[in-house]
């Protein structure tokens, strides 16, 4: 079987691709190294297509053959999208459209991760379901939802075999682990600087997935899809599914970060609170879990204090190796 992951090379294609190969399958990766570098993938033996997914050829070459896709790429920061608002939407929507122009036949199904905050934008009910209406508030949030309206118009009218995943906070450890979201920004600067700065109040409640958990749910469902394709999987394909894990508030967070960073050197840190980022997702997003807890039996495993405390000890190993 032969799996493609387009933005292979990031922190959860990195570590997804090592895992594909670690089962047996064949794997092809396509990255730009936008946002990402080739060292993620050293001695995972994938076929690795540098490249860009908005380009026909590109696409066309790297779709061929696919049996099944993991869709990862694109621009994946709102600072990003308003900074660079056409890089925004070539590489979040006109690369999904790209892509759908070369779905091969032997295709069962393709996974897309979208983004809880920025879809949803500021909650009329919680906690958030599926039904929510999405009301984004900035260039990146409308991207993530056009790029799911592409994928669901190509479900509708090509039966393209489509699964789109809105996923919360990240984090765990990966070959590709990246600083820019935040818990491994508290982890990096409370172990660089002995403080850790909280924006706003710190009130806000954010859910948190661990990358362990999230890639649970991507096996299960590649593994729906390739064993049995849309007849055996119509609870799957064609949905949206919440995915998301332990709330916590971001005051709450930094306080187990600073725990675990005292515990591991010895030394006190200090929790600043500063004025809010503009632009800022809302104070609190509850997600609700029930669709994907019915469809997939899933349930998060990794509670946030024994998870931080492990990525604490791996970035501050890597830090001085």
């Amino acid at each position: 079987m032969l799996i493609g992951i387009t933005g292979g090379a990031g922190y959860i294609g990195a570590r997804l691709a090592g895992i594909l190969c670690g089962e047996g399958f064949r794997v092809r990766v396509l990255d730009d190294f936008s946002s990402s570098v080739p060292e993620g993938l050293h001695s995972i033996p994938v076929d690795l297509q540098e490249g860009d997914a908005a380009a026909p050829e590109t696409a066309a070459r790297f779709m061929q053959g696919l049996d099944f896709l993991f869709d990862l790429s694109g621009v994946a920061e709102v600072t990003v999208s308003e900074a660079n608002p056409g890089r925004c939407l070539r590489s979040n929507i006109l690369a999904r459209h790209t892509l759908v122009g070369a779905v091969p036949a032997s295709l069962t199904g393709w996974l897309f991760p979208s983004s809880v905050s920025a879809v949803y934008g500021k909650p009329l009910f919680s906690p958030l379901n599926e039904w929510h209406p999405p009301q984004p508030s900035n260039l990146y949030g409308v991207s993530k939802l056009a790029a799911e309206q592409v994928l669901l118009a190509a479900y509708r009218g090509r039966k393209v075999p489509v699964v789109i995943l809105r996923q919360s906070n990240v984090y765990g450890p990966s070959p590709s682990l990246k600083f820019d979201s935040v818990i491994p920004a508290f982890i990096r600067q409370a172990l660089t600087a002995g403080r850790l700065t909280v924006h706003g109040n710190g009130l806000q409640v954010r859910s948190f997935v661990h990358i362990e958990d999230l890639l649970d749910v991507y096996l299960k469902i590649m593994k729906l899809c390739l064993h049995g394709g849309t007849q055996a999987s119509p609870a799957v394909i064609g949905r949206i599914y919440n995915i998301g894990g332990e709330e916590s508030s971001i005051r709450e967070l930094g306080a187990l970060v600073a725990e675990a960073v005292e515990s591991r050197t010895g030394k006190r840190i200090r929790i600043e609170i500063e004025a809010g980022r503009p632009g800022g997702v809302p104070e609190a997003l509850n997600l609700s879990l029930h669709r994907i807890h019915q469809a997939l039996g899933y349930r998060p495993t990794r509670r946030l204090r024994q998870a931080v405390a492990e990525l604490v000890e791996l970035v501050a190993a890597t830090s001085t190796s």
